[in-house]
């Protein structure tokens, strides 16, 4: 491609660029998204711009290979990192349900200590792969009090109601289970 040739498709490349990126910032909403894409549109109009640098320089630059390699994800190269972010991450979603667990359970025990006819004895949570898996509360008459089974009932149902509201769980996520007391 001869030099006159070049630079009137980069000019006309340039152009293009420029009104594309003008037309997409007007349609992005004003977020948090607007800021990451005015910087990703700024990066490709700098490539760009930097295209007849490279050429004079002789620095071969090709977009297709650049893309190819981010679609298939870059080579073994970027497999430790990979395999290193996603053990953090795992690391951090396993602290912060850790943490949100403590959270809920104080809720739940001073939800349940408003309660009088009944103590709290335990507060387990159990985890699915994908969120919170349930809420296995036990809990026992208090002493001196003798509950019919009409209002466990009732009782269980207060409880199950007051954890999801407090929680987020469903009502098919808690678990009331009653323990007799020793006398």
């Amino acid at each position: 491609m001869s030099g006159l040739n070049y630079l009137s498709a980069w000019l006309r490349q340039l152009i293009i660029a420029l009104a594309l990126a003008g037309f997409l910032e007007m349609l992005i909403p004003e977020n948090g998204l607007k800021k990451t894409a005015k910087l990703v549109i700024g990066l490709m109009v700098m490539l760009i711009l930097i295209q007849p640098l490279l050429r004079i320089f002789k620095i071969p630059f090709e977009w297709d290979r650049i893309i190819i390699e981010e679609r298939i994800g870059g080579g073994t190269d970027a497999q430790p990192v990979l395999d290193r972010g996603l053990q953090i991450r795992g690391k951090w979603e396993k602290s912060f349900r850790a943490e949100q667990q403590k959270i809920t359970g104080e809720k739940i025990r001073s939800i349940i200590g408003l309660i009088d006819e009944i103590d709290l004895l335990e507060i387990r949570f159990t985890n699915s792969g994908s969120g919170p898996g349930a809420v296995l509360i036990k809990v026992v008459p208090a002493y001196g009090k003798n509950l019919s089974g009409s209002k466990k009932d009732q009782l269980t149902a207060k409880i199950k109601n007051s954890v999801r509201l407090i929680s987020g769980f469903s009502g098919d996520q808690i678990e009331v289970n009653w323990v007799e007391r020793d006398q």
